[in-house]
């Protein structure tokens, strides 16, 4: 027989067991004896609507309400959408313009050096263009190496 098919077993659970650390005389006293037993639940929901009970209630108080509470989340949800989407936008737009201008000065640099090399200044141009071209690369493999890293756990 399985876990779910398993009967529930009263008499196991109301019946407690007879104490064998108490003498005989005061162990009946103890059992012959009423308890009260007080039994807390508490209930937590999580979410951008009440849980049904709850709707149903503001239901009961005002015909209507819980349409109007399911319209108010489903109008916060696409408030929230639309805020992500606009965040989203701006941060694409953001990254390419800064590899826009990330290419423009590497390319400067490196027709640069090219220019330099080309009118008589070797050391300088080769210096310039190298320089260009290695922070260039360098930053490719930082941002290659930053991606392939797990964040840490603080």
């Amino acid at each position: 027989m399985s876990k779910k098919n398993k009967p529930f077993l009263t008499n196991q659970v109301n019946q407690p067991t007879k104490p064998n650390f108490l003498p005989p005389n005061l162990s009946q006293q103890v059992l012959g004896q009423q308890s009260m037993v007080a039994v807390e639940t508490m209930t937590s929901h999580s979410g951008p609507i009440p849980a049904p009970e709850i709707i149903a209630g503001y239901e009961k108080v005002l015909a209507g309400s819980a349409d109007r509470i399911i319209k108010m989340a489903e109008k916060e949800q696409d408030h929230r959408h639309q805020i992500q989407l606009r965040g989203q936008s701006h941060q694409a737009k953001l990254t390419f313009i800064g590899q826009l201008f990330a290419f423009i000065i590497g390319f400067s640099g490196i027709a640069g050096g090219i220019y330099l090399v080309k009118n008589d200044k070797s050391i300088a141009g080769f210096s310039v263009f190298f320089t260009s071209l290695a922070v260039l690369v360098g930053a490719y493999f930082y941002n290659i190496r930053k991606r392939s890293t797990p964040p840490k756990d603080k």
